[in-house]
């Protein structure tokens, strides 16, 4: 094999029909995906939803920090966040029907606001900074307990925005 055999196993030229996306499950609900093109169009609007929310989310990050120990606001922001997030997308899918508010609210709430207060670069310099110390344990039961409870939080978030949901709709 040659190195233009190489190149072409490693980098294959793909056609237009292969380009094409057939399983969109993966893909962001809140990207303009040209299928024909695969390119993605943002518009400044979602930009500036992103923006606003990123900077209350990291307001509020920022004072959690400051008001408590590193790794207890670690603990709080993360679990914290992932039940909002649940609970915000969940309850978007289930009480509101528009597609535009649910794309800004979205983009607020989930990507700007939950995205710049939950803090995974946080919590990896914080494992980065245990494993440094040789506090092994200390660290694989921080990163352990972090991701197990924020998806148990994150489920709790859906379970509860379909409760309080389900029990609107019957009051109203």
């Amino acid at each position: 094999m040659d190195i233009d055999e190489i190149k072409q196993e490693l980098n294959p030229i793909e056609t237009d029909e292969e380009r094409k996306v057939e399983d969109d499950t993966f893909l962001d609900p809140d990207s303009d995906l040209n299928i024909d093109t695969g390119k993605a169009s943002i518009d400044l609007e979602d930009v500036l939803l992103v923006f606003f929310g990123g900077c209350l989310g990291g307001v509020i990050r920022a004072a959690a920090f400051s008001a408590m120990d590193k790794t207890m606001a670690l603990f709080l922001v993360n679990l914290l966040g992932a039940f909002l997030l649940g609970y915000t997308l969940e309850a978007l899918v289930l009480r509101d029907k528009n597609a535009t508010s649910q794309k800004r609210l979205r983009l607020f709430f989930g990507t700007g606001c939950m995205g710049a207060f939950t803090t995974y670069s946080t919590f990896i310099g914080q494992i980065s900074t245990m494993i440094l110390a040789a506090s092994y344990l200390n660290a694989l039961y921080l990163a352990t307990i972090i991701i197990l409870l924020g998806f148990i939080f994150a489920l709790l978030g859906i379970y509860t925005a379909r409760l309080t949901m389900h029990e609107r709709s019957h009051n109203a």
